[in-house]
């Protein structure tokens, strides 16, 4: 593990109450975390968020953008929270998250909520024209506090393509429809210049009428299910693509199979859901994955609960990096008919492959001549039978000399 995004924001609003008046001892707690996170090699990733209410566009949306004449006294705070927080600081932090999941609307009645809403129904772009404005008065300003700082566009949900979805139909409403439009319109406003990473987050769902047993939420993934999660990449490289951005780095901030109800159907899948997408992940290039949440007892999607128990999500990420750590990616395994998977080379002492039916449809593939070992998403042994293996939807690790 890599990376740790915090999910509680730094609320602006807390910290700058009045314009001008700026109280930093609201972030001792947030000093002792960062330390923390130094201190186990984790690189963090700060998200700012909740205007206040003398700098809200839409009030009383503490989630909400940005009055246009006050984007100045945020690239202000910025400066210096990127100056005490940065790279030169005892603390350390390069990544700056402007906003959390912005394509939601206010008309959600959010209010306080953790989702960003900078949405706008009246605008063509959905808001994202906007946003791209505050990036241009404040981007200039972090890279002054910090060079090595990197600023992150605030994570998208995407969640309808509007390219490829019905409203009413693969996409519930018109508002969720019109939201893909956001990140054409930071592109569209010249907004591509002011942020070095994109966020996307991608969740999937349990769909037991499926053989692949996922499918992302509403229609990213296709008929044959699985993650949503290359289609969603393949949609944003488009869009920046289009505008002259196609190789801006990528991060999957975001990244889980929500269960609704505690069931062992959904847990399994959930489980399935960690090999396979962060296999995806690297044949993508995205920068990295952030597993949400880790730890949390109101969502039955965390890694863990309060008490730490682990649940077999967890244990199917803890093997995962077993098998990946040190690992330098091959690229995509593409040899056994109807399998899809990726291959890793773990320091030139064994290869690792991940590999799933591709339609969900068991498999039975011979193994290679150099097999070694193979296990399921849990580290469980599976032997061969007659020199033959099964894959299905759930991934399986093949290890080879």
């Amino acid at each position: 593990m890599r990376w740790a995004r915090r999910w509680e924001p730094i609320a602006w609003r807390a910290v700058e109450p009045n314009e001008g008046e700026y109280r930093w001892e609201a972030l001792a707690g947030f000093e002792s975390e960062l330390l923390r996170a130094q201190a186990s090699g984790l690189e963090p990733i700060v998200v700012i968020q909740f205007t206040p209410e003398w700098a809200q566009k839409v009030v009383p949306y503490t989630c909400g953008p940005i009055r246009a004449d006050k984007f100045g006294a945020f690239a202000a705070f910025m400066e210096q929270l990127v100056a005490r927080y940065g790279s030169a600081s005892p603390y350390g932090v390069r990544y700056w998250q402007l906003g959390n999941e912005l394509d939601i609307a206010p008309e959600e009645g959010l209010f306080d909520n953790i989702y960003g809403c900078w949405g706008d129904l009246n605008d063509a772009y959905y808001g994202g024209g906007h946003y791209a404005d505050m990036l241009k008065v404040v981007y200039p300003r972090i890279k002054a506090a910090d060079p090595k700082a990197q600023v992150v566009l605030g994570g998208l949900l995407l969640e309808c393509n509007p390219a490829t979805t019905t409203i009413g139909v693969t996409c519930i409403n018109e508002r969720r429809w019109k939201s893909g439009y956001f990140l054409e319109g930071v592109m569209r406003a010249g907004g591509g210049n002011y942020f070095d990473v994109f966020d996307v987050h991608s969740y999937a769902q349990l769909r037991l009428d499926l053989p692949s047993r996922m499918h992302s939420f509403y229609a990213w993934s296709g008929p044959l299910g699985g993650t949503g999660l290359p289609e969603k990449v393949a949609f944003v490289r488009q869009v920046m693509g289009n505008y002259g951005h196609a190789n801006k780095p990528i991060l999957a901030g975001e990244l889980a199979l929500k269960c609704k109800e505690p069931t062992p159907e959904c847990y399994d899948a959930a489980a399935a859901f960690v090999p396979r997408a962060v296999a995806e992940a690297y044949g993508l290039n995205l920068r990295g994955t952030v597993y949400f949440p880790l730890v949390a007892d109101q969502v039955y999607y965390s890694l863990l609960p309060s008490n730490f128990t682990p649940k077999p999500a967890f244990v199917a990420y803890k093997f995962l990096t077993s098998q990946l750590v040190n690992s330098r990616y091959e690229g995509p395994v593409t040899h056994y008919p109807g399998v899809s998977g990726h291959l890793f080379n773990q320091n030139g002492t064994r290869l690792v492959q991940i590999v799933w039916s591709t339609d969900g449809v068991d498999r039975t593939i011979s193994v290679p001549g150099n097999f070694a070992r193979a296990f399921d998403k849990f580290g469980n042994p599976i032997a061969p039978a007659a020199g033959r293996l099964t894959i299905g939807w759930s991934p399986l690790y093949i290890e080879l000399k």
